[in-house]
């Protein structure tokens, strides 16, 4: 493989990570959307659950925000 070679499937990767970056982002962006939009778990709480249901939906909101 030449250097030109090699810089251009480097070139690839990189553009394709950066794709990917993207679509995590956005997936992360609708997940906190599911979290805290309104009538949901850590919002308001509509659907009623209990301290311990709504301990995993806690959990999630910490780690998309770290």
């Amino acid at each position: 493989m030449t250097d030109d070679e090699c810089i251009a499937s480097q070139a690839r990767q990189i553009m394709s990570m950066e794709l990917q970056i993207k679509e995590y982002r956005e997936m992360v962006s609708a997940i906190r959307l599911h979290l805290y939009e309104i009538c949901s778990p850590l919002n308001d709480n509509r659907l009623g659950y209990t301290k311990e249901q709504l301990g995993p939906f806690f959990d999630i909101g910490r780690e998309l925000i770290e």
